[in-house]
């Protein structure tokens, strides 16, 4: 036999799904990607607030990284900043039952974490576009932008790569009245 007959062959196979969602489903699905922009908004506004506070006070750390990001979520979410719940209590003066999201039980920790890492990303996106344009001063600005483009989706290529897990939403919770 042959030394080519001997090599593996491998065979690679793409699939398409579509979804079709219930009435409840689509809700939860609703409900997942309305949690998730307002977790991304939210880191945003968190590294924004904390540049800010950087202006006055260079030893204020600004959370940049995915995990960073996570973790100053993860402590605002359940803060009287991230909302209250009142309720009406003895002679009918109001009292605080809950604080923090209210409705961050109703979806799962998986988006917020999500939308946190996507929010890293693009902020390190963004930094890498400030720098090429930096360089980039005085010369042709098509030439800088194809650069600056090139980059971009190298870096995001690499990042990509780098995930040790691929990066997947769990969805048993959305699943579950089928």
């Amino acid at each position: 036999m042959g030394r080519a007959s001997l090599l593996e062959m491998s065979r690679h196979t793409t699939f398409r799904f579509c979804l079709d969602p219930n009435d409840e489903q689509q809700h939860l699905l609703t409900r997942h990607a309305g949690a998730a922009r307002f977790a991304f908004n939210q880191c945003l506004r968190i590294v924004k607030d904390a540049l800010s506070a950087r202006l006055t006070n260079p030893s204020v750390d600004v959370p940049w990284t995915g995990f960073d990001l996570i973790n100053a979520f993860n402590s605002w979410k359940k803060t009287p900043d991230a909302g209250r719940v009142f309720v009406v209590g003895e002679h009918d003066l109001p009292c605080v039952m809950a604080t923090g999201l209210p409705w961050r039980t109703e979806v799962c920790q998986q988006v917020f974490e999500e939308a946190a890492v996507d929010c890293g990303r693009a902020l390190v996106a963004c930094q890498i576009l400030a720098k090429v344009d930096e360089r980039a001063v005085g010369s042709d600005f098509r030439a800088s932008r194809r650069r600056a483009l090139a980059d971009r989706r190298s870096d995001y290529a690499t990042s990509r790569s780098r995930d040790a897990v691929p990066r997947s939403v769990l969805v048993t919770t959305i699943v579950r009245g089928l």
